[in-house]
C-alpha cells in the first residue's frame, strides 16, 4: 500500500483506487472508503445488524470477538471480518493493475525504468 511504499522512499500520487477521492491508507481502504462501507453494510444488513465505522481494522477484530456463539459459531463468526478484508483487498488490487490506472501508467514510465536500473 501507499503508506508502506512511502516509508521505503517511493512516492506516488496517493489516492484510493476504489473511490478515487481520499488518500489510500489501510484504515480508509478496509473501513472508511465508500466502497468498503457498501460491502460492510451489505453483509451486516443481511444479519439485521447496525454498523458504525471503527477507527482501525484491529478495532473491528476486537469488537467482532465480543459476540457470544457456540464454539463452531464463534470460529465461523470470527472469520467474517477477515473474509471481508480479503474481498476489499481484491477489489482494490483488481482496479490497481488494470490498464489505464495510475499504477499501470507509472510502470510504463521512464522514471520507473530508471529506478529499476539504479537498483541493479
Amino acid at each position: 500500500m501507499m503508506d508502506s511504499l512511502k516509508r521505503r522512499g517511493f512516492y506516488f500520487p496517493n489516492r484510493c483506487e476504489m473511490c478515487g477521492c481520499c488518500e489510500e491508507t489501510v484504515d480508509h481502504l478496509l473501513l472508511h472508503c465508500s466502497v468498503a462501507n457498501e460491502v460492510w453494510n451489505f453483509f451486516l444488513g443481511a444479519f439485521s445488524l447496525r454498523w458504525w465505522s471503527p477507527s482501525s481494522p484491529a478495532a473491528v477484530i476486537h469488537a467482532w470477538s465480543g459476540c457470544t456463539f457456540s464454539k463452531e459459531g464463534k470460529t465461523l463468526w470470527s472469520l467474517i471480518p477477515h473474509a471481508i478484508f480479503r474481498v476489499l483487498w481484491k477489489i482494490r488490487n483488481d482496479g490497481q493493475w488494470e490498464v489505464g490506472t495510475l499504477a499501470a501508467a507509472y510502470l510504463d514510465s521512464p522514471s520507473y525504468e530508471k529506478r529499476i536500473r539504479n537498483t541493479k
